[in-house]
């Protein structure tokens, strides 16, 4: 038995072409892949076909604990090393462990399916895709363009099976750029933050210090008599990918700890070793270790002059290094924070960010009092990880949904002028390849739940004539998206449906939107309750309690945890073409706490005060 795995849409287009793959087990792991092997009739399987979704997730609290202690390990070896990081009890690799649990959770993810296809087809051969070895983006991760089972396929160790690689090399060099925004304008937007900064720095005397909290940005434009008491910090003085040098210690400390027993049981899985895709991420990040320590030296500096009562994050994510290094400064002086949730939620794993923001951090503000009630379940994965015990939430909303709904924004024309009604169709889910990481407990969260949507944008082509509709992706999570929703599209026929990208906001298109869908329970969907349109969204969390929707918001929104049932009611809804049939009072309330709308600055003063208190 052969098999071929694609992580690309190039392999999934040869494969179609060259027609050399007939009797081979195709296993696709890329949504736009998948779809171009559907629509050509290729009998093909997606990953959870072997990876249970059930089973790892019962392993979330295990793999989540081999990733911390991972990091402790390089923590100690750091420490041995550099007496920079020992002198400051700085549990540096500890602090980036988001970017850690990503890269290792994804391997392990792989690894998983590897073995299952072996154990399942006994295959004679593996056909992967043929790209440069392992490297790691601007925000060391693993970067998309990057074949990860190349490299775990040359590192699998399984005696008594002689299994061959053989490779596909695509026709042409194909680059996907992850960060599509132009890089001076970047740089020109850092530049002025920092002056910015700086200014207020020397001319204002703030109360408390945010760190690129963008909900703070926009509390000083709503409530402008206010803004003198918040200083913002939003630029970023570190770069991973343009870091020079070399760490001295380098060597020494790979070649040590190699020799741990820990690290080769925790970078071992079934008998295929990873350890070196490590190797790679220090051998970048350590280019930046001297930078650190000189940015947390001068937050220092920064912190005892202004003296701010409390700090404010929007998260505590090593993506953003600002993050780490000032946390690190208010661990060392003893001042509280918060941060400010960084989406809306009201499934209990917490997607994203679960075992980083709840771990490092105890108070948070959230956009309203869902997420108290979630934390407090026991079916919160937070009391899986034994984290849930002293979180503090704070129900005040977002500032920067407010602005948005505020502020008035002439769309160009997108639509035609008729009297039509207008629906609007947020396609999300999608990440990036290399990137995938457990938190969202779904079923078919690895395949981004591409074939939901595309169920929906295919009742969507049935109406396109009777409604105005607007397929909306988000191509800064997922650039690969572009290509996959033109194409399905195109294929449907659905020309009269509206494409945007970039183009628009989501916030813009929101105002002149009169149906919302949305394939999941996302941010998005918090910021549409601003509007008085219907809302469709289906949430199959397997945890889900659907009845906290049925009790407390009846009759307010059209929510689903069945993919047919969803298709139906959304059929039946645009059929009878019936619009705002349903008023959002509680809703409003429940999760974006409306009744406070221009309110939030005494909602916010009251929980500082409480915070700084601590």
């Amino acid at each position: 038995m052969k098999i071929v795995l694609v992580e690309f849409p190039w392999q999934a287009k040869k494969i179609f072409e060259e027609k050399n793959f007939q009797n081979y087990i195709i296993v696709s792991t890329d949504p736009e892949a998948s779809y171009i092997l559907k629509k050509n009739n290729l009998r093909y399987f997606e990953a959870e076909g072997f990876c249970d979704h059930k089973i790892l997730w019962g392993k979330y609290k295990q793999i989540t604990e081999n990733s911390l202690n991972i990091v402790k390990i390089l923590d100690k070896y750091l420490w041995r090393f550099d007496k920079r990081f020992r002198d400051l009890k700085w549990n540096f690799f500890d602090d980036l462990h988001f970017i850690f649990k990503i890269s290792y959770e994804q391997i392990y993810y792989y690894i998983e399916l590897i073995l299952q296809l072996v154990e399942k087809f006994n295959p004679s051969e593996f056909t992967i895709a043929d790209t440069e070895n392992i490297k790691f983006d601007k925000n060391l991760l693993i970067d998309i363009n990057i074949s990860l089972f190349k490299f775990l396929l040359t590192n699998l160790k399984i005696t008594e099976k002689k299994i061959e690689i053989k490779y596909m090399k695509p026709s042409n060099k194909i680059i996907v750029k992850k960060f599509s925004k132009n890089l001076i304008k970047n740089k020109l937007k850092n530049f002025y933050y920092k002056l910015n900064f700086y200014y207020n720095y020397f001319v204002t005397k703030p109360k408390y210090f945010a760190v690129n909290c963008y909900e703070i940005k926009m509390f000083k434009k709503l409530y402008s008599r206010e803004s003198n008491k918040y200083i913002c910090y939003n630029y970023e003085n570190i770069s991973y990918d343009n870091a020079k040098g070399k760490w001295k210690y380098f060597e020494d400390f790979w070649n040590e700890l190699n020799e741990d027993l820990d690290f080769k049981e925790l970078t071992n899985y079934k008998k295929v070793n990873y350890g070196k895709v490590f190797f790679y991420f220090i051998s970048q990040l350590s280019k930046n270790f001297g930078n650190f320590i000189k940015e947390y030296n001068n937050a220092k500096k920064i912190i005892y002059k202004i003296k701010p009562k409390c700090l404010i994050f929007q998260s505590m994510t090593c993506l953003h290094s600002p993050n780490i290094i000032f946390k690190k400064v208010c661990k060392d002086l003893k001042l509280p924070y918060v941060t400010w949730v960084h989406g809306g939620y009201d499934g209990f794993s917490l997607p994203g960010y679960d075992v980083t923001d709840y771990r490092f951090c105890q108070n948070h503000i959230s956009y309203g009092v869902h997420l108290s009630e979630t934390i407090k379940d026991k079916r919160c994965i937070l009391n899986k990880l034994n984290m849930q015990k002293n979180q503090k939430i704070y129900p005040i909303g977002s500032l920067i949904f407010d602005y948005n709904y505020i502020k008035k924004k002439k769309l160009k024309k997108i639509l035609r002028k008729n009297n039509k009604f207008n629906i609007l169709y947020a396609v999300g889910c999608l990440e990036c390849r290399n990137q995938f990481y457990f938190g969202y407990n779904r079923k078919n969260i690895f395949s981004m739940e591409w074939e939901l949507q595309y169920q929906v944008i295919k009742l969507l082509q049935k109406y396109q004539h009777k409604y105005n509709i607007i397929v909306k992706d988000y191509p800064q999570g997922y650039p690969m998206g572009r290509s996959l929703w033109k194409s399905v599209l195109c294929d449907l026929d659905a020309n009269n449906i509206t494409y945007i990208s970039n183009q628009f906001t989501f916030s813009s298109l929101l105002k002149i939107s009169d149906l919302n869908l949305f394939p999941c329970i996302s941010t998005p969907l918090f910021e549409s309750l601003y509007f008085n349109a219907d809302i469709f969204f289906i949430e199959n969390e397997d945890q889900i309690d659907l009845n906290v929707y049925k009790n407390k918001l009846k009759n307010e929104l059209f929510y689903f945890n069945n993919v047919t049932e969803y298709i139906n009611e959304l059929d039946k809804y645009l059929d009878q073409g019936i619009f705002y049939k349903r008023k959002k009072e509680n809703s409003k309330n429940y999760f974006i706490n409306m009744k406070h709308f221009q309110k939030r600055d005494i909602l916010l003063s009251q929980a500082l005060a409480q915070i700084s208190k601590v």
